[in-house]
């Protein structure tokens, strides 16, 4: 056995673990013949000893009081949104959804693909005002793109209107889209932000 596996050995001793393989007479004996195993085995155990009496006398703390009181501090920050607000974004998603499936499915009469499509998208922002009711911080996720669609869609409604192509009360139905916009804005001023955005913009 050569001095490496000794001092292996040994320090498995100190730490009281078993390391198989190894016997202690054999150990031992090596020890008895060679100085320089010995002088290694008194440097490991005096700073051994040292260590694990510095480690007991450092003072034991308790952080549980801290956290959670800065867990606290940061709810506070950023309150859940409003029963009402949620509520009121609900009823918006459900209202575009009678608004807007009845164009879908083509039981109101019109049947050109444009209207279908525009239908469409005014369904697909009523489910996402929905889950965002449900789910107040995907409200994080949602505000971008409901906000660019309900911008482009009342700016093509304002020249329409203006160009004689379409009526003010034909129009009318976007007003729903905006203020699904409004309850998303708001919701995201009181929903804390999803922890993902958290860590990419720290």
């Amino acid at each position: 056995m050569t001095c490496s596996d000794i001092r292996t050995a040994l320090s498995a001793r100190i730490d009281d673990e078993a390391l198989a393989g190894f016997e202690h007479d054999r150990v031992d004996d090596h020890l008895a013949r060679c100085a320089s195993c010995r002088q290694w085995l008194v440097v490991v155990t005096a700073a051994t000893s040292r260590v694990r009496a510095d480690a007991a006398s450092l003072p034991e703390h308790d952080l549980t009081a801290s956290v959670v009181a800065t867990a606290d501090r940061t709810t506070a920050r950023r309150p859940l949104a409003p029963a009402s607000t949620r509520l009121a974004l609900a009823t918006v998603a459900v209202l575009q959804v009678v608004v807007a499936l009845p164009v879908v499915v083509g039981v109101d009469g019109h049947h050109s693909h444009a209207t279908h499509e525009a239908a469409s998208w005014n369904l697909a922002l009523a489910v996402g005002f929905l889950v965002a009711a449900l789910r107040p911080a995907r409200a994080w996720g949602m505000l971008p793109l409901v906000g660019a669609a309900v911008v482009c869609m009342l700016g093509s409604a304002a020249l329409d209107a203006a160009a004689g192509h379409a009526s003010v009360g034909a129009e009318a139905p976007h007003l729903l889209s905006l203020a699904g916009l409004a309850l998303t804005a708001a919701m995201v001023f009181r929903a804390p932000r999803p922890r993902m955005l958290r860590l990419r913009t720290a």
